[in-house]
């Protein structure tokens, strides 16, 4: 606190911040002149202003010498300004929840937010409060909705709050103030040695302080050297960097230049040569007129005319090319080779992550480096700040690309906060806050169909839901109902797969195989119908270009090839036995490509090696939690987890078979579920055709 009321007082900011005690300010205020012998004005106001009026009583019940004037309360301030006032008063006001909100809203780092005060002095250092802009910070405590906060810098400074009590253990932090000095004026200079004895530490105290402080100079001094150091490294490797680039663009101008000068004689070459060809044919010319020049007139007049013919031919060869060599210069700026720039370690780094996950999920963070830095997993560090606002420390970890991540389990609901910081700087796209939402029912939409069967997740976030019929209806996952893919007559929509180029495979019921239709209907292909199949699960795995394919009666599951629609091969044969198969109703794949086949009639689920060979019963028949019975629908999430849903529940396993949860509870009203959809993968989010209730239900889990 008096950190804050001193401000105006201690020009050494410096020197008061590293105060830990009330006499060491004190002292501080006497080395500036402000608290003599003759003058405790300043002693009195404090008291006033900070509404310690108990430490006047303690000070004349231990020392009855000690002269505090009885209308304190009613001294006139004059040592403080109004705006050092209301600091105080904001100071006293602020309960945890609301230094709390000021911390997140101004990303005030973990050490400044220990009390109200280091909170303050932080948002000074950081112009963000200061009298100027005072108004403009209390816009801000309106806009976030703090109104005592708000209450404490507009009230009146003689509306305070109730006066505090003072104790005699906590003389040595309660913050001393002053009063109306006209009223003791030069009577009690005796006193204030006696007065500055109460809180006046050991000399044992004293000197080990004086060391403490003298070891932190020391490391100060050292962290310094080597800051200084590094900063010589800094120079010397940028200098040299500017060195090698100017040597790159010589080397390169340079060979621009060889370049240039061959075409350039290139040219001269090939047209010298065609030059001299032509001097060479007129020479011989000339030569020829000499020679005719010495023969008789009358032979002359004979050739006359040959002659004229040969003199026309000649001026028709004469070169008429006027073209020369130029030298064309490039204009470009060599005088900007390029720039320099002085960066932050934090300057290199951004922070990526989700902004929103399931209460319950793991969430991993990565801090890419955005240029190559030099940098340390010691000069990073992480802090998770959760709805209560208690601060947990993260470990950050580096990944085989060099990457450094941050892994948060969230298991709290609400909105946390992630801080990473490189040498005690926010890093870009720090802090990043996460909305943790609450497992459970998220929405129920009513489907005015009888028999609801599928559903998959469209490209803009809708539902398509299957029924039985030759439309599959759209609706937004709010519940709206947009619009429908309307098939040909005689199709019978069952189990779909969305797949990546956008279209939908689906089984028809009808048609007993499985056809792939665009996202207007078109059907353009089907799969499996010479075989005649009553199809009821499939699953295209369009990485290795095979659909597999459920046979319901057969207890086979088949596999097609999607472009030639030919069977590979068939797993499994009818039975009860491990490997047989009856009542297949679903089929998918793991992450590693293992085949997963749920029995409805069997009531289990069975893991396949891709090549079709068995593995093991992952779940078993039973009514409790961990088993299944009657079961329909199957799905692995991003993380190799399987989702069940069998009779009146969803059940979550691991990949292994183990039960971890169910998702659903008894009052969600889950009745004879069907096909199941993992919609978003943070937040973890599955829809469910809850054919029962002839509705759809969507889950965080």
């Amino acid at each position: 606190m008096l950190k804050v009321l001193y401000s105006d007082h201690v020009k050494n900011n410096y020197a008061l911040h590293r105060c830990s005690k009330t006499m060491d300010i004190i002292e501080l205020l006497i080395g500036a002149g402000h608290l003599t012998p003759d003058n405790l004005t300043l002693l009195y106001e404090t008291i006033k202003v900070t509404q310690q009026f108990g430490l006047g009583e303690l000070i004349q019940n231990r020392h009855p010498s000690f002269p505090i004037p009885n209308d304190i309360r009613n001294i006139v301030i004059t040592e403080f300004t109004q705006h050092r006032q209301r600091l105080v008063n904001l100071g006293m006001t602020l309960n945890p929840d609301e230094i709390q909100h000021l911390t997140a809203v101004y990303s005030v780092a973990e050490e400044h937010t220990t009390d109200s005060w280091n909170l303050i002095i932080d948002l000074q250092q950081r112009m963000i409060i200061y009298e100027e802009g005072m108004e403009a910070f209390i816009k801000n405590l309106k806009k976030y909705e703090l109104p005592r906060a708000i209450t404490a810098l507009t009230e009146g400074m003689t509306q305070l709050v109730n006066e505090p009590k003072c104790t005699a253990t906590s003389l040595d932090s309660v913050n001393m103030a002053a009063s109306d000095h006209t009223l003791l004026k030069g009577k009690h200079k005796p006193y204030i040695s006696e007065a500055f004895q109460i809180s006046k530490e050991p000399m044992e105290a004293l000197e080990k302080a004086v060391n403490d402080c003298k070891n932190k100079i020391q490391d100060d001094i050292k962290q310094v050297i080597q800051k200084v150091t590094k900063l010589e490294e800094n120079k010397h490797t940028i200098l040299r960097d500017i060195d090698n680039h100017v040597q790159v663009m010589i080397r390169k101008i340079k060979e621009n230049e060889d370049k240039i000068k061959n075409e350039v004689e290139t040219l001269y070459e090939q047209r010298k040569v065609f030059l001299d060809v032509k001097m060479h044919e007129l020479q011989a010319s000339l030569d020829f007129l000499n020679l005719q020049s010495n023969e008789s007139t009358a032979r002359q007049l004979s050739r006359t005319t040959a002659l004229k013919e040969r003199i026309d031919e000649l001026s028709k060869t004469l070169p008429n090319d006027d073209r020369k060599i130029n030298f064309v210069k490039n204009q470009c700026e060599f005088d900007n080779i390029g720039n320099i720039q002085y960066l932050r370690t934090a300057d290199y780094l951004k922070l990526q992550g989700m902004e929103s996950v399931t209460q319950g999920q793991t969430i991993v963070f990565k801090i890419i480096k955005t240029d190559e830095c030099k940098i340390h997993v010691n000069q990073l560090k992480a802090t998770w700040t959760l709805p209560t606002g208690e601060i947990n420390i993260i470990q950050i970890e580096e990944d085989n690309n060099r990457h450094y991540l941050v892994t948060v389990n969230c298991t709290s609901s609400g909105v946390c906060k992630l801080d990473v910081s490189a040498d005690d700087t926010p890093i870009n796209q720090s802090p990043q806050l996460i909305k943790v939402e609450k497992e459970g029912l998220v929405n129920t939409i009513k489907i005015n169909e009888e028999y609801i069967k599928d559903l998959i997740k469209c490209e803009d976030d809708c539902l398509l839901v299957s029924c039985l019929t030759n439309e599959m209806l759209k609706y937004k996952q709010s519940g709206e109902y947009i619009g429908k893919v309307t098939l040909p007559q005689g199709v019978k929509v069952n189990r779909m797969f969305k797949m990546k180029n956008g279209n939908i495979a689906f089984s028809d019921f009808n048609a007993r195989c499985i056809k792939v239709c665009n996202k207007n209907g078109l059907v353009t292909k089907s799969i499996g119908q010479e075989k005649s199949m009553k199809t009821s699960g499939m699953y295209i795995d369009e990485t290795s270009n095979v659909a597999y394919v459920g046979g319901c009666k057969t207890g086979s599951v088949f596999m097609f090839d999607i472009d030639s629609g030919q069977m590979i091969r068939s797993i499994g044969s009818r039975g009860i036995q491990k490997g047989q198969m009856m009542g297949i109703r679903n089929v998918t794949i793991t992450n590693q490509r293992h085949l997963l086949v749920l029995e409805f009639e069997n009531n289990r689920l069975q893991l396949f090696d891709n090549e079709g060979r068995f593995i093991k019963v992952l779940v078993e028949a039973g009514d409790e939690n961990g088993k299944v019975r009657c079961p329909r629908g199957v799905v692995v999430d991003e993380d190799d987890n399987i989702i069940i849903s069998s009779n009146h529940k969803l059940q979550l396993f691991s990949g292994d078979g183990n039960f971890i949860k169910r998702i659903d509870k008894p009052e969600d009203g889950i009745n004879d579920p069907c096909g199941l959809s993992i919609i978003s993968v943070y937040p973890r989010r599955l829809a469910v055709a809850n054919s029962g209730e002839q509705n759809i239900k969507i889950f965080n889990y």
